[in-house]
């Protein structure tokens, strides 16, 4: 699924859960959820520039209960 930066941070943050780009905080309590850059592609066609794709990498840490990933479902 395709959805521009701003909607993809809102759709990690309605869940509820603490959100960090890279790196969480010191000591930040469980589940928490990291997202980091990973790549970027231009899709073309006619050799002209279609769209910019960022792809990014989400990560949820836990203490490793099924409630904690009930909440993304």
């Amino acid at each position: 699924m395709w959805v521009d930066f701003e909607t993809f941070r809102s759709l990690l943050k309605r869940t509820g859960i603490p959100v960090y780009r890279n790196k969480a905080v010191n000591n930040e309590d469980y589940p928490f959820i990291v997202y980091t850059h990973a790549f970027e592609k231009d899709k073309r066609a006619s050799n002209k520039l279609v769209r910019n794709i960022k792809t990014f990498q989400v990560s949820l840490f836990t203490k490793g209960t099924e409630e904690d990933i009930n909440v993304l479902t």
